[in-house]
């Protein structure tokens, strides 16, 4: 494993690097590991480079820089600083110090922490402005229906959909809220938005 002096150039070669304590070879079950983190990180949205970043950064036992991190997964500076972009955005990584002029970073090693602030990041960002477009779109309905452009049960559907549309968003706001509450207390919570 190595650690990168300073900030790296789009091509980073072995001779900017000195080893990081801790970490060797990437192993074929930490390759694995990485590719396997990459493909679920597309199951949530995340794409596969943040993915394997934030597997990459998640099992090092020392911060990573960027550099590090492209050398270490074999991706590009650009692609990494990407992914690294997002994935501090997102809270998954945060940056710890530095090593030389580069900043390193490391991810909480408590998978639900992260998850649930990738999640409330992912609700601000991309599934609260769809709700409100999805309001507006039934508010839209309903005017159509009053002036005789939609059929009732048109409207009903739409209707229906967005009072799903506002459990789901009930149940974001509960788990962005949940704050220092446990798990069992979160999924209780969420239990009262679910359709009985």
């Amino acid at each position: 494993m190595y650690a990168v002096i300073a900030e790296a150039p789009e091509t980073i070669s072995d001779s900017s690097l000195e080893p990081v304590a801790g970490d060797g070879p990437v192993t074929e079950v930490e390759a694995r590991f990485i590719e396997n983190w990459a493909r679920l990180s597309t199951a949530f949205g995340m794409g596969e480079d943040a993915g394997r970043v934030h597997a990459a950064v998640y099992l090092s036992d020392s911060p990573l820089t960027m550099a590090h991190v492209a050398v270490r997964i074999g991706l590009s500076v650009a692609e990494t600083a990407d992914a690294i972009d997002k994935l501090v955005d997102y809270g998954a990584i945060r940056a710890d110090g530095e090593r030389g002029s580069a900043t390193a970073y490391v991810s909480e090693r408590d998978p639900w922490t992260w998850f649930m602030s990738t999640l409330r990041r992912r609700a601000v960002l991309e599934f609260m402005p769809l709700m409100r477009a999805i309001r507006d779109l039934s508010a839209e309905a309903a005017r159509a229906h009053r002036a005789g452009r939609l059929s009732t049960a048109k409207l009903e559907r739409i209707g229906r959909f967005g009072g799903f549309v506002d459990q789901v968003s009930g149940m974001l706001e509960t788990v962005g809220s949940v704050g220092g509450l446990s798990m069992f207390g979160a999924v209780r919570s969420l239990s009262r938005f679910l359709p009985r």
